[in-house]
């Protein structure tokens, strides 16, 4: 019987993690060796599992953040490529908008004048309320009478509940990424 790690490996085996078998170790190891022995033989052999564990996690967590920001740097590119088209940030997208967008919903619109003035052209879709918005102009929307071609930019469509609104209305993928895509609607909204 073995632990298994969160990867596709196993790395402990269980009886060495059940408290009983610590119990009955450290209960029967002063009649065994004496006890100095003992923490030592089990404290090193522990701290050098727990270092290396560490070390091991640690290049991990580097190596998906620079797969997130590779990612990222490759979303952005194919968002900007299009210049014709107006980009409709949604829920979890890279962008510093989007970023500055959901912290000032957050702290209850605080921002918003100043982000108007900064980002007057910056287009939100929130599929939570399936709901268009853009700073300045609340009712209406930047492209509605030029009839511009929509990029979406934001979470991959998934299961998740908040994207199967989204995904209902046949977008097709620019670039999908297993955390951030971008989405050319195929006609106008």
């Amino acid at each position: 019987m073995v632990a298994r790690h969160y990867g596709p490996n196993y790395v402990l085996p269980a009886t060495g993690l059940s408290g009983l078998t610590v119990a009955l170790a450290i209960h029967l190891g002063p009649h065994v060796v004496e006890r100095r022995r003992l923490a030592l033989a089990v404290m090193v052999p522990l701290a050098v599992f727990l270092v290396a564990r560490e070390a091991v996690m640690g290049l991990a967590r580097y190596r998906n953040f620079e797969r997130n920001v590779a990612e990222r740097l490759a979303v952005a590119a194919a968002a900007h490529a299009v210049p014709a088209a107006t980009l409709v940030y949604y829920y979890r997208a890279s962008a510093q908008v989007f970023a500055l967008r959901f912290g000032d919903e957050y702290s209850a619109g605080r921002w918003t004048a100043w982000l108007a003035a900064h980002y007057p052209g910056a287009v939100f879709y929130s599929p939570f309320s399936g709901r268009f918005a853009s700073y300045g102009q609340p009712g209406a929307l930047p492209w509605a009478s030029e009839g511009r071609l929509l990029l979406f930019q934001g979470t991959t469509l998934g299961a998740e509940e908040y994207t199967l609104a989204l995904a209902g209305h046949g977008l097709v993928p620019i670039l999908a990424g297993p955390d951030e895509s971008v989405y050319r609607a195929p006609a106008l909204w």
